[in-house]
């Protein structure tokens, strides 16, 4: 019994601190130079998005759709399930997500309001996945092991939260959060047990996207 109270949270993890963030450049090397088309993929329909909303909404889900199936899979569960047996429960949601947004940004009846700050807070969110690399020179990390949109899970999240956002009708807008949201504060207390400060910014993205539906009009 007094073993087993020397026991701190992080101790139950399976892999260190080191190893997790091996991950991201191991990844990163791998799938090159993914993590340098798919940002500017998604940078070039926030850009159509913000010319033409309805059909620039559509090319946004379209890209973070492919996106979450390519990080699902290959991210989640080729390269972090055997380092962590509960990512194994996590990559399916990721091809649901997928799945949910292409059918809510094909079928949502207009494009939301582009002033709104529902949709403001929703474009915010997909500039924080573009700028998310930049977290680790910030954390003094290596930036080869940088956390990229396309590649890494967070920042891709971060892009689907964003959507949601963009998708007209709040009560749309709680359908698409509520995959990203779990996957995120999972990965919050994760991080929470391996480096502390880097739970912040997760955690951060999940607040501003739920505080931002929570304010909006129902119908907006």
């Amino acid at each position: 019994m007094e073993t087993w109270l020397t026991y701190e949270p992080a101790d139950f993890l399976l892999f260190s601190e080191r190893v997790y963030w091996r991950l991201f450049a191991l990844e990163n090397a791998a799938r090159w130079p993914l993590p340098v088309l798919a940002p500017l993929a998604l940078l070039a329909a926030l850009l159509w998005h913000l010319r033409r909303p309805a059909w620039g909404l559509r090319a946004l889900a379209g890209v973070v759709a492919l996106v979450l199936l390519s990080v699902g899979w290959h991210f989640v569960w080729q390269r972090y399930t055997p380092v962590n047996w509960a990512a194994a429960y996590a990559a399916p949601l990721y091809a649901v997500q997928a799945g949910l947004i292409a059918w809510s940004a094909l079928t949502a009846p207009r494009a939301g309001r582009p002033g709104s700050w529902r949709a403001v807070t929703g474009r915010g969110l997909i500039a924080a996945a573009l700028i998310y690399p930049l977290l680790a020179p910030v954390a003094v990390r290596d930036i080869a092991g940088a956390e990229v949109f396309g590649v890494a899970p967070d920042p891709t999240l971060a892009a689907a939260l964003g959507v949601a956002l963009l998708v007209p009708g709040a009560w749309r807008g709680w359908i698409l959060l509520g995959i990203p949201a779990v996957l995120l504060i999972a990965s919050g207390l994760t991080r929470a047990l391996l480096a502390g400060a880097a739970a912040l910014p997760p955690l951060l993205l999940v607040a501003a996207a739920v505080a931002a539906n929570a304010l909006a009009p129902r119908h907006s």
